[in-house]
């Protein structure tokens, strides 16, 4: 069910040296209003998000919202960061006596540069 590039629909921004996709916001938001309009519809089941359905409006959002295409496999391997994204910034919160801090204004984790010296040290987050 990959989306395929047609003369009408370009291929996504590619990064030249390795042939791989590069996000931009634009597509993590195009993304990111897939999947919360069909978690509203009931759409995401007990073992998580269907492929054939999600991931593959997500490539139909791609094209007509953005103008290229992608395949599904790309979704896929966006989520995987996504969810590595994640887990580094819980795993930075979550350790209480760690320096870390969130910013509110910025909306970034703050601390001095000798706490992220260490946490890349004992690559607390990785």
């Amino acid at each position: 069910m990959a989306t395929q590039a047609t003369p009408q629909t370009p291929q996504a921004p590619i990064c030249n040296q390795k042939e791989r996709l590069v996000w931009t916001q634009s597509m993590d938001d195009v993304m990111l209003e897939v999947f919360l309009e069909h978690l509203v519809k009931g759409l995401r089941g007990i073992g998580g998000w269907k492929k054939e359905i999600t991931f593959f409006a997500v490539t139909e959002a791609m094209r007509d919202h953005l103008g290229f295409a992608i395949d599904i496999e790309h979704v896929e391997n966006r989520i995987k960061t996504e969810r590595a994204t994640v887990k580094s910034f819980k795993d930075l919160r979550s350790f209480s006596h760690s320096g870390f801090g969130w910013n509110s204004d910025t909306m970034m984790i703050e601390s001095d540069a000798s706490v992220w010296a260490d946490a890349i040290k004992v690559r607390m987050f990785v």
